[in-house]
């Protein structure tokens, strides 16, 4: 997942190590307890305050993910095929198992059951995670072109510009776009002037998507889902014409 490689190390600590070194504490120590029979012990404790922790952690990271990845990225159509959608869809729903295991000692889940097993409700929790966690990462270290994904041609040039972060190769592609529409007229321009337009508004959208992971003031994450949902509506609009128009 393209999420955890972008403004390292904090997005690979809050998203994967934390939620992760939790999981793995709960799982040793109930290996511990499930051994010992001691359901009494300091090892207890510490399962029992790591998976109020995790579980309620991962419900905010969950909360979080949604509204700034999982969400935009859906209305704006930028999933990369089913790599994608495996690796960000299965550590979402790592939500289920963690926040069973904090309901599970919060006494909201399990009332019935006494203590050894509770724990094995608890190991059941911790184990379906572990193994929702590792499909996301091998799913999130596949190159998506391995299964068909071929990035539109369109968005190449604008991915670029947004990846590099530099005025002067923003201002280079601004102005390969205007020398594109130098001569043309009546279809060909209308043809042309689509389709550099469509590329300036993807660019758009990707640096908006950007903006709403990684800004600190509400006012440009605001602006921000603006854009998306303007620019997204216009190159639908605009994609139609060409299909309109051109057969494109």
């Amino acid at each position: 997942m393209e999420l955890l490689a972008s403004n390292q190390p904090w997005n690979l600590l809050f998203f994967m190590v934390i939620p992760v070194a939790l999981a793995e504490t709960i799982a040793v120590t109930e290996l511990y307890i499930l051994f010992t029979r001691n359901l009494h012990s300091r090892a207890r404790t510490i399962n029992r305050w790591a998976g109020i922790i995790v579980g309620t952690y991962f419900l905010g990271v969950f909360v979080y993910l949604m509204n700034t990845a999982f969400i935009p990225i859906t209305n704006t159509g930028q999933w990369r095929g089913a790599v994608d959608i495996i690796a960000v869809g299965s550590y979402l729903l790592g939500v289920i198992p963690l926040a069973g295991i904090a309901l599970l000692e919060f006494g909201f889940i399990g009332k019935q059951k006494n203590e050894l097993q509770k724990l094995q409700l608890h190991a059941t929790f911790v184990g379906l995670f572990l193994i929702i966690a590792h499909i996301a990462m091998i799913a999130g270290m596949i190159n998506p072109t391995v299964f068909g994904y071929a990035q539109p041609a369109a968005v190449q040039q604008p991915m670029a510009m947004e990846m590099t972060g530099n005025t002067m190769s923003m201002q280079g592609t601004m102005a390969g776009m205007t020398t594109g529409l130098v001569g043309k007229n009546a279809n060909a321009f209308d043809k042309e002037f689509l389709a550099e337009m469509i590329m300036h508004h993807q660019g758009a959208v990707s640096m908006a998507n950007l903006a709403l992971i990684h800004a600190q003031h509400p006012e440009l994450k605001t602006l921000a889902n603006n854009i998306i949902t303007a620019q997204t509506n216009e190159i639908q609009m605009m994609q139609q014409w060409q299909k309109n128009w051109f057969n494109q």
